[in-house]
């Protein structure tokens, strides 16, 4: 999440990323920024559209590896897939 100013409520509010415009060039986006960004990746950055990463080439990796890093990301990544695993076990990225 990133910080913005909202002038409205005068505070500052999270936001989510570029990726939660759900089409391939804005998940690319987001990802080119995360890679830049050299911070730890963490799945609930990208609760909701984890179907649409899991079925990107690097999106997939970095979700692979979150759930390699903290087996508590597993329940959260399988709660998205579970409706959809049909469609991702036949992408060519989403293993």
């Amino acid at each position: 999440m990133r910080e913005s100013f909202d002038p409205f409520c005068n505070q500052k509010v999270e936001t989510r990323p570029a990726l939660f415009k759900l089409d391939k060039h804005g998940i690319n986006r987001w990802l080119e920024d995360f890679h830049a960004s050299a911070k730890p990746f963490d799945v609930t950055e990208v609760k909701g559209v984890i179907v649409e990463l899991s079925m990107n080439k690097e999106g997939s990796r970095l979700l692979q590896e979150a759930i390699g890093n903290s087996p508590s990301s597993l329940q959260l990544v399988f709660e998205e897939l579970q409706d959809h695993l049909m469609q991702v076990s036949m992408d060519q990225c989403g293993n």
